[in-house]
């Protein structure tokens, strides 16, 4: 028997070594072997890609950020009060951009693309604010009902506005807790309000997490209408390669320097913190569309708003607000006079009308306490503050001003606040808080007006909840925020579940880029 097989082997092999046809022929049976079982089931083609699918599925959700993986836990507790339930909307807009189109496709094939570019990046933002819309009608239903109209409204509407959401608690054990609206009958009335207004106060909110239909799934990657093609030196496509000192404009800015500003060659104007920080321009043009769209009343539609932008800089946001039809006014304001000056010069080179933009230099924290539910109010003068005598500086066609010269009202406050730096990754996936963000101010309002110190990011929500109209406060952040966090600093800010929350991904070219919150 042995012999047999002895000999069938030396066979085989002197088969396989004359004939590399039929050698070919039986490595492709084998490959055909391997991609069913025995029970005739498809599997892996072969024993190395399936591993190498395993390691890919095992890897990525670590690589994914908080607002990507943050997935369906358990429902919410019945025995928890609907007063500290705190709702978080999950979306995510998809943009594209064609910032290193130059030198890649001729200039036929720019001009179509760039009009497809375009089409897409309205859509997704008409998209976004009717998908916000829509959430608003269906919890503004289920509110009335739980007030006590029509039980059968209220089921239907929690229904839609919940199907297939997931859902999330910050507090594992607050399913045995008692409702905190019982009280006993036999108190005084007001001293059971104090008591429950102070209870409120010391417990965190129970975060539900619902996820809209635009955030379900794996992100999109979009037709690939331009090849960016790794080039040395910042060359981003156009041949022209990065003229800066390398420690003060890295080659990966360089090279996307017109995904910043689509007219950078034009005159735009940077300084070194600006070329990381400033948000880019799809991305700027969107946030514009919906802070246009943005409140629930539909007695503001047809009004053009008044946008306060307190972290202005060289002007990132502020351009797509001033160009932005439906917005009538961007009053920029940066503690910086170099920034609003390169910010007026960049105004200039997209022709922006002087009627629609207002720089005001002063400190972000003096300005949001000057305003209560977007009215100017009267706030008693600090040794710290600009005086109102200060000079006027006119740059390139544009004044910037003192802090005499704020509008006596504002709509929306956004914030884009300083995140720490390059740094902010260091934080992890899902660790960038709100207490990270640090706003340096030459007074404390709260300590009397004679100290000098700093804001959280957290302190900051709360000063421009209270300062915008109908608390419309709109956020820019890192993609690594965390969700729990944002809920749980904008329960302390005031806003409950009757507001509208939502942590918007801002994806360019299928990458996360940053998150934009809405609160309103």
């Amino acid at each position: 028997m042995a012999k047999r097989k002895k000999a069938n082997a030396e066979a085989n092999d002197s088969n396989n070594k004359t004939n590399p046809a039929q050698e070919q022929k039986r490595r492709k049976l084998n490959s055909r072997r391997r991609t069913t079982n025995n029970n005739g089931e498809k599997v892996s083609a072969t024993t190395s890609t399936t591993k190498s699918n395993k390691k890919s599925s095992s890897s990525g959700p670590k690589n994914r950020m908080w607002i990507e993986q943050c997935k369906k836990t358990r429902k919410v507790s019945k025995n928890v009060s609907s007063d500290l339930i705190l709702e978080i909307l999950i979306s995510r807009v998809q943009l594209l951009d064609d910032h290193g189109a130059a030198g890649t496709t001729t200039d036929s094939e720019n001009v179509m693309n760039r009009e497809t570019i375009e089409k897409n990046n309205e859509e997704e933002s008409l998209a976004a604010v009717k998908a916000a819309k829509q959430h608003d009608s269906l919890q503004a239903a289920a509110v009335v009902v739980e007030e006590g109209e029509g039980e059968g409204e209220a089921a239907a509407a929690a229904e839609q506005m919940n199907q297939g959401a997931p859902v999330h608690d910050n507090d594992d054990d607050r399913d045995g807790e008692d409702d905190p609206t019982k009280h006993d009958n036999n108190g005084d009335e007001s001293t059971q309000q104090l008591q429950q207004q102070q209870e409120d106060e010391t417990r965190s909110p129970f975060i539900q997490v619902v996820r809209l239909t635009s955030a379900k799934g794996d992100r999109k990657h979009p037709c690939h209408l331009f090849s960016f093609p790794e080039r040395p030196n910042g060359d981003c496509g156009d041949g022209i390669v990065n003229p800066y000192p390398k420690d003060q404009v890295p080659d990966k800015y360089w090279a996307q320097r017109k995904r910043l500003f689509s007219k950078f060659e034009q005159g735009i104007e940077l300084d070194k913190e600006s070329w990381y920080s400033v948000t880019p321009e799809a991305i700027s043009k969107h946030i514009a569309k919906r802070v246009s769209c943005l409140g629930k009343n539909n007695d503001n539609v047809g009004t053009r708003k008044i946008v306060l932008d307190a972290f202005c800089g060289v002007g990132g946001n502020a351009l797509g607000f001033a160009l932005e039809k439906d917005i009538a006014l961007v009053v920029c304001v940066d503690v910086d006079l170099n920034k609003l000056k390169m910010a007026a010069k960049n105004a200039s080179v997209y022709d922006v009308d002087p009627d629609k933009i207002l720089f005001i230099q002063g400190d972000a924290i003096q300005v949001l306490t000057q305003y209560r539910n977007g009215r100017l109010i009267q706030q008693p003068s600090t040794k710290n503050d600009l005086p109102e005598k200060q000079p006027v500086v006119t740059c390139h066609g544009y004044t910037i001003h003192a802090l005499s010269a704020l509008p006596s009202s504002i709509d929306c406050v956004f914030l884009s606040p300083p995140w720490g730096g390059t740094e902010y990754l260091k934080s992890g996936n899902s660790g960038y808080e709100l207490s990270h963000i640090k706003v340096m101010t030459t007074t404390r309002i709260d300590k009397g007006g004679d100290e000098n110190g700093e804001y959280s990011g957290s302190e900051l929500l709360s000063l421009s909840a209270m300062a915008a109209k109908e608390e419309q406060v709109v956020c820019f952040l890192p993609r690594n925020i965390n969700g729990f966090d944002i809920g749980t600093c904008a329960w302390k800010a005031g806003y409950q579940r009757k507001n509208h929350i939502e942590l918007e991904q801002n994806i360019l070219n299928a990458k996360l880029k940053a998150v934009t919150v809405y609160l309103y």
